[in-house]
C-alpha cells in the first residue's frame, strides 16, 4: 500500500451496536447530511472478501485504506474485537477518533424479529436464526467490552424507536458530541468555526480545596451544563453540584464567554453539596403545593420542522419554534405526519426545575405525557432527572386536535391531549384556539380566556379536578 503524506488526517466517528439495531440505515443518513464516508465492514466483507481470504487481515487492510484515502469517516462495525482497537488507537497515527454513537436496544427479542423478517425477504440469507444468535453473543461478549475500553466520548442512542426517530436522537447526541471534543462539523465535512467566539479554550475545575478536578477543552460558546454533564460522566453523582466564577455562582443556561468576569484560562470551582432526601408529599396538598411548576418543554429541546424551502425537515429549539410552522406529530411521510402549530405559551420560569431528558432533545418537566411503547407515561417515570434553572419553559397549541409532537423523536402531549385514564380529563386536555371549521371536539375542548402560564392557572382547575370528555 502506498505511503501516507505528512499531511494527511482522518477524522473518524465510530457506529456501534448490535446486529439488526439499524447501523447500516443510520450510516447512510448520516453520510447524506453530514458528508462523512459511511464505511460498513460487514457489508464491504459480504461483498468483497474472496473466498481463500483470511478474515481478519481482510478487515485490516480494508479499514486502513479507507483510512488513508478519506478524511472524514462514519466506521460502521469496527472493532468488533479488542485486537482492533490498537489499529484506530496507535497504529494509525494519521487518524482521529473523535466519538463514537452506541445503538442500544433494550429487547432483545426486537433484535430476533428485525434479524427474521430481513432473512424472509433475502437481505440477509445467510442470517438464519442460529447464525444470529451466534452474532448476538459475540456482540455481547467481545463488541461490548471493546466499547467500554475507548478513550473517546461515547453517545448511547435508543434504538427501539422508528429510524427516523433514531436518527433525529443520533444528530442531537451528535451535536452533544462535538460540544464535548470542542468543534462544529459542516455539512460538506469541513471543519470551520462559525465566528471568533467559538475558539476552543481550556477551563480549570477545582474544589474549593484547590485540588484540581477536571481540565476540559470547551468552545468558548459552550454552555455551562455541558461542563456539568462532563463532571457527572466522569463520576460526579451523589451530590448537588454547585459552580462558582469567583463568588458568583453561574448557572447552567449561561454562555461562558458571555458570563462577567470571564477569560480565557478562568477557574470554575465545583462546590459539592449533600443531596436532601427526597420529600413525600401528603395526599392533602393540592397540585400546585405538591409540585409548584408547569407541564412544559424546556426551551432546548429539539422539535423537527418541515422546512418549506429545502423541501425537508429541520431540527430547531423549542424556543424558536413560531406560529404558522409545521411541527412533525408522527414519524413517517405525508401530510398526516405535521400539525400546524397555532400558538407557542413561553412561560418566564427564571427557577429550578426537575428536568427529566427522555431521549437526546426531549427534555421535559414532571408530570409532561409521553408514548413510550404504546401507552402515554409521565416524563419521571421514564428516567432520571436532573435540576436545572430554566428561564423559559414552552409549551405548544396545534391545530385540529392531533396535539402531538416529536420532539427530541418521542411523541410527546401538546395542549389539548388527552392521554388515558391516568391522566384523565384534565385542563391540559383543554385548547384555546378552535377549529376553522365546526367541530363537536371543540365544543368541548375550547375554553376561551384560558390561560395556560403556571401562575395564572386557577388553583380550582388544576388536576385531579376533571373536565368534561369529548
Amino acid at each position: 500500500m502506498e505511503g501516507i503524506g505528512e499531511e494527511h488526517e482522518c477524522h473518524v466517528v465510530l457506529l456501534a451496536g448490535p446486529p439488526a439495531s439499524g447501523k447500516s440505515t443510520l450510516g447512510r443518513a448520516i453520510e447524506s447530511r453530514l458528508g462523512y464516508k459511511h464505511f460498513d465492514i460487514g457489508t464491504h466483507i459480504r461483498q468483497n472478501m474472496p473466498p481463500d481470504a483470511d478474515l481478519e487481515d481482510f478487515a485490516f487492510s480494508s479499514v486502513e485504506h479507507i483510512l488513508r484515502t478519506e478524511t472524514h469517516v462514519l466506521l460502521n462495525g469496527f472493532p468488533k474485537y479488542l485486537g482492533g482497537l490498537p489499529l484506530l488507537t496507535r497504529r494509525f497515527h494519521w487518524v482521529h477518533l473523535e466519538f463514537c454513537l452506541w445503538l442500544h436496544v433494550a429487547d432483545v427479542d426486537v433484535l430476533v424479529r428485525r434479524a427474521s423478517a430481513r432473512h424472509s425477504c433475502g437481505e440477509r440469507p445467510e442470517d438464519d436464526k442460529a447464525n444470529f444468535q451466534t452474532r448476538l453473543r459475540i456482540y455481547e461478549e467481545e463488541t461490548i467490552p471493546t466499547i467500554s475500553k475507548l478513550s473517546c466520548p461515547v453517545m448511547k442512542i435508543d434504538a427501539d424507536m422508528p429510524k427516523e426517530s433514531v436518527e433525529a436522537s443520533a444528530m442531537e447526541a451528535w451535536k452533544v458530541a462535538e460540544l464535548q471534543i470542542g468543534y462544529k462539523t459542516r455539512g460538506s465535512g469541513s471543519r470551520e468555526r462559525r465566528d471568533a467566539e467559538e475558539a476552543d479554550f481550556e477551563i480549570v475545575v477545582c474544589l474549593s480545596s484547590g485540588e484540581e478536578r477536571l481540565r476540559p477543552l470547551l468552545p468558548a460558546r459552550a454552555k455551562v451544563r455541558t461542563l456539568r454533564k462532563m463532571l457527572v460522566d466522569d463520576g460526579e453523582t451523589e451530590f448537588d453540584l454547585k459552580l462558582y466564577l469567583g463568588d458568583r455562582e453561574v448557572l447552567d443556561n449561561e454562555i461562558f464567554c458571555y458570563m462577567d468576569g470571564f477569560t480565557v484560562g478562568c477557574t470554575i470551582v465545583m462546590v459539592r453539596h449533600e443531596k436532601p432526601p427526597p420529600s413525600r408529599p401528603s395526599p392533602t396538598q393540592s397540585h400546585r403545593e405538591r409540585d409548584d411548576y408547569p407541564i412544559c418543554f424546556t426551551g432546548d429541546s429539539l422539535a423537527c420542522i418541515f422546512d418549506s424551502r429545502s423541501g425537508k425537515d429541520m431540527l430547531i429549539e423549542l424556543s424558536k419554534v413560531k406560529v404558522g410552522d409545521l411541527i412533525r406529530s408522527a414519524p413517517g411521510k405525508g401530510k398526516d405526519s405535521y400539525c400546524r402549530v397555532r400558538r407557542v405559551w413561553a412561560h418566564h420560569w427564571a427557577k429550578k426545575v426537575q428536568i427529566f431528558e427522555v431521549a437526546a432533545g426531549c427534555r421535559l418537566t414532571p408530570g409532561h405525557p409521553v408514548l413510550h411503547n404504546g401507552r402515554w407515561r409521565k416524563s419521571e417515570d421514564c428516567c432520571r432527572g436532573e435540576w436545572r434553572v430554566e428561564e423559559f419553559v414552552y409549551q405548544l397549541e396545534a391545530e385540529g386536535h392531533v396535539d402531538i409532537a416529536l420532539v427530541g423523536g418521542v411523541q410527546c402531549a401538546l395542549l389539548g391531549c388527552y392521554c388515558g385514564s391516568d391522566f384523565g380529563w384534565n385542563v391540559f386536555t383543554r385548547k384555546t384556539v378552535k377549529c376553522s371549521s365546526p367541530c363537536q371536539k371543540c365544543d368541548k375542548a375550547y375554553m376561551p380566556g384560558l390561560d395556560f402560564s403556571p401562575s395564572n392557572l386557577p388553583k380550582h382547575m388544576l388536576p385531579p379536578t376533571s373536565f368534561e370528555p369529548y
